[in-house]
């Protein structure tokens, strides 16, 4: 059994990311190096606001070998991302956790990133989003 001082909650925070101008725009989560969270052990906090009538939010990780160039994971089952959130035309802000697949673990580095469409976002306070990770740490990682 893990210890709690094995658990880190809600580090490397992109801080408020304003989703402003024509869809897609997108929010990329800081860069994560896998070797720090023991494997199933990750998950992004997101937290939003979203105003914008008809916006909708969907939420893909991403890997990378070099920290440079990212490609998006999808489930096995070939299944798209789920949109998080959709804008009403009223301020709603909303949390969520999302663990992160397994195949991110066979990279280097990864990253959750926030894709907007739909319509265009109206930025912070309106349309914005924060991302952060937590974990156990690793018994192999930095």
């Amino acid at each position: 059994m893990r210890s709690l001082s094995q658990v880190v909650s809600k580090v490397l925070s992109s801080g408020v990311v304003a989703l402003s101008g024509a869809a897609p725009q997108v929010a990329n989560g800081n860069t994560f190096d896998t070797r720090r969270a023991a494997k199933g052990s990750l998950a992004a906090h997101i937290d939003y606001d979203i105003k914008t009538t008809s916006i909708t939010y969907t939420a893909t990780w991403q890997v990378s070998l070099d920290g440079a160039t990212f490609v998006g994971t999808h489930p096995s089952n070939g299944a798209a991302d789920v949109v998080l959130a959709t804008g009403s035309g009223t301020d709603a802000a909303g949390h969520i956790v999302l663990s992160a697949p397994d195949c991110i673990y066979a990279y280097r580095y990864c990253r959750l990133i926030i894709t907007t469409a739909a319509a265009s976002g109206a930025g912070a306070g309106h349309d914005d989003v924060t991302i952060a990770y937590s974990y156990l740490k690793s018994q192999l990682g930095s």
